[in-house]
């Protein structure tokens, strides 16, 4: 599967790459880093690679300075306007959020949502000891409407997209 690490680099900008124990170059992708501060767009390098591990399993992997040049597999989905695409799906955003999800294989006439998935804000009388509520069926107070989409990162293991909204 798909792992990941920050690398500690003393907030210089990421200028390396990783290798294994033969000196083999594990193939990584530069992503977007999980933490919420503000220097982490110039800061904490997020790395996003392959490895393979059986249980109970480790793999030391070693950082080197230099990049290395590689091509990572595989290509980009493609983000245009209010699309994401990656050959097997298609997500259309919208004001609402997420409008639709088509298999590709399928074809756009074919959605795998019933509805298009909305944030509303709905009444909540229950109290927090109503462990048997499976749904909150209260009158919707607000929902979100979300700003055109903005794209976070781009690359063939991972792609981000960001929907920024109001409730």
């Amino acid at each position: 599967g798909l792992a990941e690490m920050e690398v500690w680099t003393d907030w210089r900008k990421w200028d390396g790459h990783l290798e294994d124990a033969q000196g083999r170059t594990v193939l990584a992708q530069c992503v977007a880093s999980a933490a919420l501060t503000p220097w982490t767009a110039d800061g904490i390098p997020r790395l996003l690679f392959p490895l393979a591990l059986g249980p109970l399993a480790h793999q030391a992997l070693r950082v080197v300075p230099g990049r290395a040049e590689t091509t990572l597999p595989g290509a980009d989905p493609r983000f245009e306007g209010t699309v994401l695409e990656n050959g097997e799906l298609r997500v259309d955003l919208g004001r609402w959020g997420v409008m639709q999800v088509h298999d590709t294989a399928r074809g756009r006439g074919w959605s795998l949502l019933a509805a298009p998935l909305v944030f509303e804000c709905r009444a909540d009388d229950s109290d927090t000891w109503s462990h048997g509520i499976e749904r909150f069926t209260g009158p919707v107070l607000a929902s979100a409407a979300f700003e055109p989409p903005v794209l976070v990162e781009s690359g063939p293991w991972r792609t981000t997209v960001r929907l920024a909204g109001r409730v």
